[in-house]
């Protein structure tokens, strides 16, 4: 009987996906570890089996990627993780980290003096650029153009660009390049100091006529005169390098705002045109800034005011001043101008009668100009969007629409918020002292106050106060006429009853102490403390590193430096030269899941370590 197709199909489907797991195991490439025995240096798999017998005075690994790099004398080479190099021993330096996947690689340009010269090879050790350079950076994020720095000729640096073949986009040199938004370059003629704009395809779309090239807004980029390097000449260009519209402006208030921007003429008048050139807003002003979120500062004879983007009064020129917290220079001044192509700070500060004081203009809502101080940086903080602000000497905090979330009682707040607290300070009697939360006085006392206005509990307060991470935070106090340190956590209760000399949080909700002691035990060294109190090890440790993603970290003794885990373990026995901690909090480094162990006392790797000790060295 004839056996139907459709289960012969099923049949060879089913052996095919039962056999994958075995064939991606088979083609899964080995990894290729540096190996030491004696002075010399080789590579092995992970199983300690020699690929390549010691013959190198040095190997280490460059990157997470696998590759390897060998000595031989003076001079370096590739070892990729294919299991072949893709270098000859010939450079001088090799950079260990890749750049869009390419090494930076060095030779010596004079066998005399430690003058080198920069090139790039790729990942299979072809040639990109050849090390004949001053230096070799890839432009502005962007892996189709590459910069090049020639050897000084004469006073001025000489700059070209190659592609990611090798090849010159153009043969000019240039004596200065900036780069703009949206990857353009503006760069400068070295011999007549004037500038043009190259495009991200390595096209020049503006020649090289003009005194300034400023930053691209809204599409459009402000350019001026060579023949006007003072005075007026300012007109704009699109991203083409076409203008935009006809017309030369005496002076231009930063760029496009809003969709409209600032313009005035030789009189010291000021409008607003549009994209088109077209005049929206007459020249009637002796003074006008940018379009912030819909409303702009105008002046009028001696008096200062707001307008909307018709030209709507939505402040009345009573102003002696009137500015943005972050105001922008005139004629095309891009330095203050946020990266997003919007001006986004709208806090506004006003002088009547010689008195400043502060308010928030804003499309969607709006905080009059009357406040003794608004925080220009308390805003949007952690989920919270709110202001600091103050009145008769005293500071509350309002929210976004200008509502009061806590009353000006505060004699002062830090501009901040701790998971829902806000630190504050309070002065008494010529002492600081920081509290949990708010320092509200009223005649219940002192409280905690969340970010909504609500009591929490009375507290204490403590001299430092160090803000809420991961749900608790750190403060010191004194205790039996010391400077202690205690955790608590955000409804102010102490999680442990341990105080500690110093605290370090870090990462995993872990603390780092040293010197720990409540009324039964004493602990001398660093240790660790978890967030819910406990302690995880009790080791006398001279040094406690931070704790790397993988869940690890350095600790030092007299005898060296070893690693633990999260439970306090100690994975690798604190007798190695892993890394000298000092003052770093860093925590160790894997090299492609390997420790380096370092001979400190005479500057020289000793070899590499797995994580469950297995050595790839032999003395």
């Amino acid at each position: 009987m004839k056996r139907p197709t459709h289960i012969l199909y099923l049949l060879v489907i089913s052996i095919i996906f039962t056999q994958l797991p075995l064939l991606c195991t088979a083609q899964k490439s080995q990894q290729y570890i540096p190996y030491r025995i004696g002075n010399k240096w080789g590579i092995s798999d992970t199983l300690g089996k020699m690929l390549i017998q010691p013959k190198f005075d040095e190997a280490l690994f460059m990157n997470e990627k696998g590759y390897i790099k060998v000595r031989k004398g003076k001079n370096w080479g590739i070892f990729g993780p294919e299991g072949k190099f893709i270098t000859r021993i010939k450079y001088e330096k090799i950079v260990d980290q890749m750049v869009f996947g390419n090494f930076y690689i060095y030779k010596k340009y004079n066998i005399h003096s430690n003058s080198y010269r920069q090139g790039i090879i790729d990942s299979s050790g072809h040639t990109i650029i050849p090390a004949r350079f001053s230096s070799a950076t890839f432009a502005y994020q962007n892996n189709k153009v590459i910069i090049v720095s020639y050897p000084n000729q004469g006073k001025k640096r000489q700059i070209g660009f190659v592609d990611t073949t090798g090849k010159f986009l153009l043969q000019h040199l240039y004596s200065n390049v900036i780069f703009n938004k949206n990857s353009y370059i503006k760069l400068q003629d070295p011999s007549t100091d004037l500038f043009g704009l190259m495009n991200p395809n390595g096209k020049m779309i503006l020649p090289f006529n003009y005194g300034k090239i400023f930053d691209f807004q809204e599409g459009l980029i402000l350019v001026k005169d060579y023949n006007a390097l003072y005075t007026g000449g300012f007109h704009f260009m699109d991203q083409y390098g076409k203008p935009a519209f006809k017309g030369r402006f005496h002076t231009v208030i930063g760029g496009f705002s809003n969709g409209l921007v600032a313009i005035g003429n030789e009189k010291g008048k000021f409008g607003y045109i549009d994209r088109q050139g077209n005049q929206i807003i007459d020249l009637n002003y002796d003074e006008a800034t940018e379009f912030r979120n819909g409303v702009a500062i105008v002046k009028k004879g001696d008096f200062y005011g707001v307008i909307d983007l018709h030209e709507k009064i939505v402040e009345p020129f009573v102003y002696e001043d009137l500015k943005w917290d972050q105001p922008v220079s005139k004629s095309g001044s891009m330095k203050e101008i946020s990266k997003t192509n919007h001006y986004t700070s709208s806090l506004i500060i006003g002088v009547i009668n010689g008195k400043r004081i502060y308010g928030l203009l804003h499309k969607e809502y709006k905080l009059p100009i009357k406040y003794r101080y608004l925080h220009p940086n308390s805003n949007n903080l952690q989920g919270f969007k709110g202001y600091i602000f103050q009145e008769n000497n005293c500071y509350g905090v309002l929210d976004s629409t200008g509502k009061i979330v806590l009353p000006p009682v505060f004699e002062s707040i830090i501009p901040a918020i701790s998971e829902g607290r806000f630190p504050v300070l309070q002065t008494n009697s010529n002492i600081i002292k920081y509290g949990v939360g708010m320092l509200v006085k009223e005649k219940t006392g002192l409280g905690l106050v969340d970010s909504a206005g609500k009591f929490i509990k009375p507290f204490i307060f403590y001299p430092r106060f160090n803000g809420f991470k991961d749900g608790i935070a750190l403060v010191q106090d004194t205790v039996r006429t010391k400077w202690r340190y205690s955790i608590i956590n955000k409804k102010g209760n102490p999680i442990s009853d341990f105080t500690f000399e110093e605290v370090r949080q870090v990462k995993n909700g872990f603390i780092i102490f040293k010197n720990a002691e409540n009324d039964k035990i004493k602990i001398t060294g660093f240790g660790l403390i978890n967030s819910e109190g406990k302690i995880v090890t009790q080791q006398s440790y001279r040094r406690v590193s931070n704790f790397t993603d993988e869940g690890i970290a350095l600790v030092d003794k007299e005898a060296g430096t070893g690693i633990i885990d999260k439970n306090g373990n100690e994975i690798i026995p604190a007798i190695y030269d892993l890394k000298p901690l000092g003052s770093s909090e860093e925590g160790p480094i894997l090299h492609c899941g390997y420790l380096l162990v370092y001979d400190l006392k005479n500057n020289r790797p000793v070899g590499y370590m797995s994580l469950k000790q297995k050595k790839f060295w032999q003395d």
